[in-house]
């Protein structure tokens, strides 16, 4: 049996949620009154059972409230996007130096390149650069563990938490994060393959398990990788060209086969998200999402009115049967199959 209809509609009844118009927030009228052209055109018996009960209820209503919060929202999407292969203007340069002169004691800082510290110059606010470094030089010093801490590893980290991890069949035993090696026998560490200049990094939500492993220590393994990832992979990658546009940022590939509400975790992200945000600005440069169902689709639906045009172009939601051939199109033939060779099939 497979059900059809609005699945806006459809997610919002299953949320337990009223779809009078007048009771809806308004960037969730707005989704209504755009429509929802595009849309899968069914889900399955599966999919319906997971999201008719308590606990999917439950989850889908988190998901919608979290996309509501406008306030979070903003802090988000203000500074996700890369701005790679745009230079910085003699004004904003000016101020990289004065904010260098008034933090001239701060290791961080000193560490920093002025490209490295102009994402920062264009996510503050008027006057507020220097606090704004400041902050995050202090943020980084109790979040992040020590670089040469190789238990942050991605292998290593994961190989310590292996029973906190989600047991999917049809990944078995393919990590919940994994960065793609340029090369067949880089070691872990290494400069991974870059897209455009943005290291490329895969991610399996359907591996994760809710409240197994606690934000703080979600928090400390994704900073450790993303300083890596915005500096000495940054510097790896050579000369800012137009061919680099995602020089220093991070491309994702979400592989969701697998995936379902029972590993979806707004909590989560309602506590990382904006930390990162706020200390890692402008560092998502392209995310890939497949294969994409109704349930994912009708969330995106929501998402993508509140989210500005700069942010959810960067994303690309491959549908269908054949979303492992259009991925590969996307990607060109050299990046599949590195792709491939890390595990998602193509």
């Amino acid at each position: 049996m497979r059900a059809g209809g609005s699945p806006l509609l459809l997610l919002l009844l299953l949320a337990g949620k009223s779809c009078a118009l007048n009771n809806l927030g308004g960037p969730l009228r707005r989704v209504f009154r755009r429509g929802n052209a595009a849309a899968p055109d069914a889900i399955s018996d599966e999919l319906v059972s997971e999201m008719d009960t308590p606990a999917g209820r439950a989850k889908l209503s988190q998901v919608i409230d979290t996309l509501s919060d406008s306030k979070l929202m903003d802090s988000i999407t203000d500074v996700l996007p890369s701005f790679g292969g745009s230079k910085g203007s003699p004004e904003e340069l000016s101020a990289i130096k004065a904010a260098r002169d008034a933090l001239s004691d701060d290791p961080w800082m000193a560490l920093r390149s002025d490209e490295e510290l102009l994402p920062f110059v264009r996510g503050a606010s008027s006057g507020d650069l220097v606090e704004r470094l400041a902050e995050t030089s202090a943020w980084r010093s109790k979040v992040i563990p020590p670089m040469d801490d190789q238990n942050w590893e991605l292998s290593t980290f994961f190989g310590a938490n292996q029973g906190k991890f989600y047991e999917n069949d049809e990944l078995g035993e393919r990590p919940f994060l994994q960065w793609v090696k340029a090369r067949d026998g880089d070691e872990e560490g290494a400069p991974p393959l870059q897209l455009e200049g943005a290291s490329l990094l895969i991610l399996r939500p359907g591996r994760h398990s809710v409240g197994a492993i606690d934000s703080e220590t979600w928090l400390s393994l994704i900073a450790w990788q993303g300083e890596r990832a915005t500096t000495t992979w940054r510097a790896a990658e050579g000369k800012d060209d137009a061919e680099s546009p995602g020089r220093g940022a991070v491309t994702l590939i979400v592989d969701r086969t697998g995936s379902g509400l029972r590993n979806q975790d707004p909590t989560l992200l309602r506590e990382l998200l904006p930390a990162l945000t706020r200390h890692f600005p402008y560092s998502l440069h392209r995310a890939y999402v497949a294969p994409v169902n109704i349930v994912f689709w009708a969330i995106w639906s929501v998402a993508r009115v509140l989210l500005p045009t700069r942010v959810s172009e960067r994303f690309t939601l491959l549908r269908g049967d054949d979303w492992q051939e259009q991925l590969a199109d996307e990607l060109g033939p050299i990046v599949s199959a590195r792709v491939r060779a890390a595990g998602v099939v193509l």
